[in-house]
């Protein structure tokens, strides 16, 4: 396929604002393209140039574009800026430019492979003078391509592509290609939980079809989409609902996937820090024929964050295993757990073994999802706990606290003994059921601070959606309060569940303005149903995930999530939080954002 043709689709997407339209658009444009390019034009859809966990970086920012647009086109950089400052949308003047140089449409034209090509070269250029070849050579792609082409190869480097869909839509749109509906879009996504590559599914749909498609299995070095908890409001329902259960402390850290494997096959096959003396050095002790992955919740690479993990693992009792933890930082002379704040300095790209030395973490591992060659995925909990007892041995990688118990008063009394040494709370977990993977469901029940009283029985994941112009003593951040949203996990868009104003620090300002900064777009993203009430001052794309707590959930005629639900209780308005205050910033996943029905049943709790 021409990349003009697949264009042609992008321009038709970005128009549409019905997921079911999109899906059919999908599906239209998935069935003619080849098993050859199939993979290549589901990651550039997405605005990516491969699965999650092995993102590109292209280290094009705006500043670096306008550059390569006036070295295409033969303008200056004011121009440029100017037609910008009027637009909002690089990708506009990116095509309004290739319009006036001329010969804004070209006969035939490059591939959907090709200009996947050039832009992982343009992605992998590094070392001295590497920004120059970048804007030379993505100058080079634009001049090559039509007017149209333009506006989305250029929003793709810089993340921008806002097309208002996610791998979730595609899932459904290879499901109409091959059932001609969504019947099949429940198994394609149950190997998306194993092995969260589209293009992959993709290329063994269009090759053999489901067929094909069975043979997809858990692997060290793809990670698998977390299995995630539900709430209930009280211990006596934990207990009524599971009987005989396990109970683990609830730790408040960073979710960590660590992959290991001792195998000369995997360390080939992998294609991105193979020498991982490179990331962290010589003196940090890593054995360079041991490989290992650190994967967060959201999927994405964070193995060069974490050495002392990279060491620890190495050094398990295994040819191969895929651990499932959450890491804390510690005190080590005191043996404190440190804020979740603290935890999250860890999170860094440079100076890491330095930081790694003044904020050690420690990993409890709760899960272990492969060992040895074998998936343990359809195991019971109770099987999985045996096989990491013969793993984990101590030190940094520890295994979690494991008591079964079958009481409230038992339940209660380790949940108060947790929350005495600074954790949230408990998990509480089925003894019979397997790990299942990118579920939400009561296999897991999370028993956190507050759930039993009358407030908020757990913070919400929140997106934020825009902010509002700051007044008075904000006027020097530039933002006065923000928007935040809730995941419409049916529609595929986000809802939106509080306006964000009041108990955030000087620096917290400070941090949101840097985190929202590269994420603002000119218009409301057409996947955020917002009243017109709530109207912000400046928009941003999806990116920005806060944690928010409020006293309660209540009822709402301004606010939208879960309006469409069609329940008794909240029929005809929406719900919000009632005073909200921003916890965190979080690294999570759009679709791991709460959803409106998560926000619904916490209402119930909350009259139980």
């Amino acid at each position: 396929m021409r990349f003009s043709e697949l264009s042609s689709y992008l321009e038709r997407l970005e128009k549409t604002a019905s997921r079911n339209q999109m899906t059919e658009i999908l599906a239209e444009f998935l069935g003619k393209l080849s098993v050859d390019e199939v993979d290549k034009a589901c990651y550039l859809v997405l605005g990516r140039l491969g699965p999650l966990y092995e993102t590109v970086e292209f280290n094009l920012a705006e500043k670096m574009m306008i550059r390569v647009l006036a070295e295409a086109f033969g303008v200056d950089d004011k121009e440029a800026w100017q037609r910008y400052k009027g637009t909002g949308d690089l990708g506009v003047v990116a095509e309004q430019l290739r319009v006036s140089f001329g010969r804004s449409e070209l006969r035939g034209g490059l591939s959907v492979e090709e200009v996947f090509a050039k832009l992982l070269e343009i992605a992998g250029a590094e070392g001295t003078g590497s920004q120059e070849v970048k804007v030379l050579k993505m100058a080079e792609l634009l001049r090559s391509l039509g007017s149209l082409s333009n506006r989305y190869v250029t929003r793709i480097p810089l993340g921008q592509l806002r097309l208002g869909f996610s791998d979730v839509t595609l899932i459904d749109a290879l499901s109409w290609v091959f059932k001609g509906d969504k019947s099949v879009s429940d198994e394609i996504r149950a190997k998306f939980n194993i092995c969260p590559d589209i293009g992959l599914l993709a290329v063994k749909l269009r090759r053999k079809g489901l067929r094909d498609l069975k043979e997809v299995e858990l692997a060290v070095g793809h990670p698998i989409r977390s299995a995630l908890a539900e709430r209930l409001p009280s211990a006596e329902k934990i207990v009524e609902k599971l009987g005989k259960f396990a109970v683990e402390p609830k730790v408040d850290g960073l979710r960590v996937q660590i992959h290991l494997s001792k195998s000369s096959k995997f360390k080939a096959q992998s294609s991105k820090s193979d020498n991982q003396n490179d990331l962290f050095g010589k003196e940090s002790g890593i054995d360079p024929d041991v490989l290992v992955r650190i994967f967060s919740r959201n999927m994405a690479d964070s193995t060069h964050m974490f050495p002392e993990i990279v060491v620890a693992a190495q050094k398990l009792p295994v040819e191969s295993a895929i651990l499932d933890g959450e890491a804390i930082a510690f005190n080590p002379d005191t043996e404190e757990f440190l804020p979740f704040q603290e935890t999250m300095q860890r999170k860094r790209k440079y100076r890491v073994v330095e930081k790694s030395k003044k904020i050690p973490l420690k990993v409890f591992v709760f899960d272990i999802l492969f060992l040895n060659g074998r998936s343990l995925l359809d195991e019971s909990f109770v099987e999985r706990r045996k096989g990491l007892e013969g793993v984990v041995r101590g030190g940094v990688i520890e295994l979690i606290r494991h008591q079964v118990v079958s009481s409230q008063d038992k339940l209660r009394e380790l949940f108060d003994l947790y929350i005495s040494e600074g954790l949230e709370g408990v998990m509480c977990k089925k003894l019979d059921t397997p790990y299942q993977a990118g579920a939400r469901n009561f296999d897991w029940i999370k028993y956190k601070r507050g759930t039993e009283g009358k407030g908020l029985p757990d913070t919400v994941d929140g997106l934020v959606l825009g902010y509002y112009a700051g007044r008075g003593q904000r006027a020097k951040f530039g933002v006065g309060a923000f928007l935040v949203g809730v995941y419409n996990s049916d529609s595929d868009i986000f809802e939106t569940v509080a306006k964000v104003g009041t108990g955030l620090t000087d620096s917290q300002w400070e941090e949101f303005m840097k985190r929202v900064k590269g994420l603002q777009v000119k218009d409301r993203p057409k996947q955020y149903l917002i009243d017109k009430a709530l109207t912000c001052d400046f928009w941003v794309r999806p990116g920005l995930v806060v944690e928010i707590d409020a006293d309660e959930i209540t009822r709402s005629p301004v606010h939208t999530a879960g309006r469409d639900l069609e329940v008794e209780e909240v029929r005809d308005s929406g719900m919000s939080l009632r005073f909200p205050r921003l916890v965190c910033f979080r690294e999570k996943q759009l679709e791991e954002v709460t959803t409106a029905k998560e926000i619904l049943a916490m209402y119930r709790m909350q009259k139980k």
